[in-house]
């Protein structure tokens, strides 16, 4: 039959309703199909630590000069924050590893 041929009404399917049997669990066992029972916790995201922050005018931050400091809003004993999509998830206290930066966690993040 062509493309453009037009279709008998005698040519087409009979349709029919199908009846579905209904399912009964039958507590079947096997290997389940991800190992996690929830894959969101496969799923990585990055995680930003906060140490503090410093306000002024965008001229006095233009005007630095190389070596200047800047003194930020926190203590150096005081938690700093661990945030996820810019929301503060937990905290922890800055400590050295080797020659860098790790944080030890003091407030652990709430289950979901």
């Amino acid at each position: 039959m062509e493309k453009n041929e037009l279709v008998e009404k005698n040519d087409l399917p009979t349709m029919q309703r199908i009846q579905f049997a209904e399912l009964i669990d039958q507590g079947l066992t096997g290997k389940p199909l991800m190992e996690t029972k929830n894959p969101l916790l496969s799923v990585k995201t990055l995680v930003k630590v906060q140490v503090g922050q410093f306000e002024m005018s965008v001229g006095d931050f233009l005007a630095a000069k190389e070596h200047q400091i800047f003194e930020l809003d926190q203590k150096i004993n005081q938690e700093v924050d661990l945030v996820v999509e810019d929301k503060v998830v937990a905290r922890g206290m800055l400590v050295a590893v080797g020659d860098n930066f790790a944080v030890k966690v003091t407030t652990p993040p709430k289950s979901i």
